[in-house]
Parts: structure tokens; sequence; C-alpha cells
């Protein structure tokens, strides 16, 4: 099979003019900003008593987050292969992932309340995508879950697999870490050595920062690189993306 991979100049554009290349790594788009609000329900407070008693128990609150939409595609890569053209938008993965991941997690824990940070392909600021206002609303025996969903981009189209950052606000018990691993693993189980894993790492950007539960942020493969796009573009291969999401939820709920 004779296969030919076209990086287009656009999406070299995109990762310099967005600041969001870091040498083969893709993270969050730090540009824009939205009116939309999604805490609908809980009051925009933070209160640092929840931070006292680190051990949780009841996972009652999961925010999802779609990276980058509306005028922020994200990354942008289109390959050729045996003359079929396949087109990426990162923004439009990430969605379509969080929502099959969404309906997954309502369907499976009814009692949980789960929100996306955009249900469209708007612009949702750095500030309106982040839940510290929602531990107010919390018990001491309750925690809430923070999942921003990306894929990541290299100049090097050789860059692959699948990698999650993490800053562990609660690390007395090192929630974060743990989620992170469970999350991993479940990514390993079902894709196996198609999605090499790149491993956990710490990282200091405007979400953790502004993010007071246990969050992650997941980059499934990279759309620049041809085996792991071909991974992240029919409706089955997005499903099994969001079933490893989902596992590694269940799996940290069930460990509580």
């Amino acid at each position: 099979m004779k296969t030919r991979i076209v990086l287009t100049a656009l999406t070299i554009a995109v990762l310099v003019a967005t600041g969001c290349f870091d040498i083969g790594n893709f993270a969050a788009s730090k540009i824009g900003v939205s009116t939309r609000n999604f805490n609908e329900g809980f009051p925009a407070v933070f209160d640092e008593r929840q931070l006292e008693n680190p051990i949780q128990k009841n996972i009652r609150l999961i925010i999802i987050d779609p990276g980058h939409g509306g005028r922020d595609p994200g990354a942008m890569a289109t390959h050729i292969v045996d003359e079929e053209i396949f087109r990426y938008l990162e923004k439009d993965i990430n969605h379509k992932i969080a929502q099959i991941l969404r309906e997954k997690i309502i369907e499976i824990f009814p009692d949980t309340k789960v929100i996306l940070t955009r249900d469209l392909d708007d612009l949702v600021s750095l500030e309106s995508r982040t839940v510290q206002f929602n531990l107010s609303n919390l018990f001491s025996d309750e925690e809430a879950l923070f999942i921003s969903i990306h894929t990541n981009a290299s100049i090097n189209s050789n860059e692959r697999g699948f990698e999650i950052s993490i800053i562990d606000v609660i690390d007395k018990n090192n929630n974060a870490n743990d989620f992170a691993k469970r999350v991993s693993l479940e990514f390993t189980n079902i894709f196996g050595n198609e999605l090499p894993f790149r491993g956990i790492k710490q990282e200091q950007s405007y979400l953790f920062r502004n993010t007071f539960v246990p969050a992650i942020i997941v980059n499934i493969g990279f759309i620049t690189n041809l085996e792991d796009s071909l991974l992240l573009y029919s409706e089955e291969d997005l499903k099994k993306s969001s079933n490893a999401l989902f596992n590694g939820v269940k799996s940290y709920i069930n460990s509580l």
C-alpha cells in the first residue's frame, strides 16, 4: 500500500500562532473568550475547607471538557491514503468523544451529575472551563472529577501515542495520579500496542491551577501521525477512546 502523509501548512501555522506547540507536544489552547456559563446550579464560591479532608467516597459530579471549539480548532491535519483524503479538526474529535463518554456515564451512574463544558461547536474560555466553584456544593464524603479531552500534534509526523497530564491538588491521597493511572491502564487494555503510552506528566496549566478537584488532561494520540489518526476517525474508533475513559472513571469510582 502506497501511503503518503500530508501535514498541511495550516497545521503548523495554527500550532505556532496559537502558542500551543511545545517541541512535539500540543497543549490546550489559551485563546478566546466566551460568555457561556455551564455552572448553573453551582454557586461561584470555593470553600477551602473542602480540602481539609481529602478522603472522599462518592463521585457526585463529573465535568468533561472537550478541548478547543468555535474559532479555535485546535490541531489540524490532513492525511492521504491510497488517494483517499482524511481531514482532522481536533475540536471535533474531542467533542465527539466527550458526548459518547457523557452518555455512558449517565447510563451507568444515573445519580452522578455530568457536565460538558461545551455542548456545541463554540469557544469557551479557560476561566469558564475551571470547576473551582463546584466544591461548595459538595458534602465532605463527596468528590468531583474533571476530564479534559484533547489530541496531540507535532511537526514530527513520527510522534505518536497517548499521554495524560495531572496536577494533584489533593496530594495527600494522590487522587489525581491514581485516576490518571487507572485511565492509562484502560487505554492500554483497549488499544494495546496500537496506541503507545507516553506516560503521566505533571503540568502547571491554567486549567490545573484553577481546578480544585482531581483533574486530568488526556491527549489521545497525535492526529499528525498516520497510525494514530486512523484510530480517531470513525465513530467506532472514537467509541473505543470513550470506552477507555469511561472504564478509567468506573475503576476510580469503584476504588473509593
